[in-house]
């Protein structure tokens, strides 16, 4: 009897011999707010941030369930490298919640694709780039009065 560990839970019927629960979720009686994916997602992400990578991995490929979709690491692995062209691609296949949050995330990424370019001394291409590039993406992403500041202060990176 598993009833001590969760007091606040009751249990739908006490275990016998011709019951067997399927899972955890099976032994409840509430309504839980979160579903099963979001309960093993939690569970994997705590695993790698314990370091227990090949826990998380036994996880993901036993209960079929990924931590995040496969668009999503490929994005992650875009950002981290620092490859803009590849971060455009890997966009394509996320889901937004909206479109002024896809603009958000546009802008973010020019922004720092802008800034690698001066940093590597390409001056003129940085300068094309804010003009042909991140103005457009600023202007589809925030309120005019945050353009302005946005891009002026981009600008005095040049």
């Amino acid at each position: 009897n598993k009833s001590h560990l969760m007091p606040s839970l009751k249990r739908e019927r006490e275990p016998s011999e011709d019951y067997m629960p399927n899972s955890f979720f099976d032994e409840i009686d509430c309504q839980l707010p979160f579903s099963k994916q979001e309960f093993v997602r939690l569970m994997i992400s705590s695993m790698c941030e314990m370091g227990y990578t090949n826990a998380a991995c036994s996880l993901e490929e036993e209960s079929g369930i990924l931590l995040e979709s496969k668009s999503l690491t490929l994005f992650r692995k875009a950002v981290m490298e620092g490859n803009y062209q590849n971060c455009l691609d890997a966009m394509q296949g996320l889901k937004f919640r909206s479109e002024k949050e896809k603009s958000e995330a546009l802008f973010h990424i020019s922004r720092q694709r802008f800034i690698q370019l001066v940093m590597e001394g390409q001056r003129d291409e940085a300068s094309n780039f804010l003009r042909k590039n991140l103005v457009e993406h600023c202007v589809e992403a925030f309120e005019e009065s945050i353009q302005l500041e946005e891009i002026s202060q981009l600008s005095v990176c040049l």
